[in-house]
């Protein structure tokens, strides 16, 4: 397989994710401002939407950097550029979340920081195999794609959900039940 067919076979793929990353981290946008402005102060709820937002955002960049006409060697590049923001991003997002109370299991922090950092790991050994011109590079975006989309919208929903707790210990927070029922009020027709 060539560089040009390869590429071309993953053109519909990149485009697909480009969509799917623009209107997911618009909606982290949204859900992000709705918890802030219940909680501004909340550090815990920035953080998740920081990660949520870079596990987003990444991928999408990705598939827009292999969209750009281009040799194997200056896609390469670019995405091995996104991959070594990635990871200096993860470190600042890491030391963030230490300065925090652990109110997470070893599995979610490991879930929620290990794997990102791995997709940006996988990222950038594609990258680098693109740069030497073998077309095995291709198949690393992929899966760094699917990775990030899986602990982003993870970290989204749990944004949605108020902060992403996931300790047994912590009492979730009361919410607001409004039941609507439907059917007459009284004698009409």
């Amino acid at each position: 397989m060539t560089w040009e067919t390869g590429l071309l076979e993953w053109r519909d793929f990149y485009i697909a994710v480009a969509g799917a990353g623009a209107a997911l981290v618009g909606l982290v946008f949204v859900g992000a401002s709705i918890q802030l402005s219940n909680r501004p102060l909340d550090s815990r709820i920035r953080i998740l939407a920081t990660m949520a937002v870079v596990n987003l955002l990444h991928p999408l960049i990705a598939s827009l950097i292999m969209l750009v006409p281009g040799s194997p060697q200056v896609l390469g590049a670019g995405l091995l550029t996104l991959a070594l923001a990635g990871l200096v991003g993860a470190i600042g997002i890491d030391r963030a979340k230490l300065r925090q109370p652990r109110i997470e299991s070893r599995l979610w922090l490991v879930y929620r920081y290990f794997i990102p950092s791995a997709a940006e790991l996988i990222l950038a050994a594609g990258a680098i195999a693109l740069i030497l011109g073998s077309t095995l590079g291709l198949y690393a975006v992929p899966a760094f794609v699917f990775l990030m989309f899986i602990v982003g919208t993870q970290n989204a929903w749990d944004l949605l959900l108020g902060g992403g707790s996931t300790s047994r210990s912590e009492p979730l927070p009361e919410r607001a039940v409004v039941v609507v029922t439907h059917g007459n009020s009284g004698g009409g027709s």
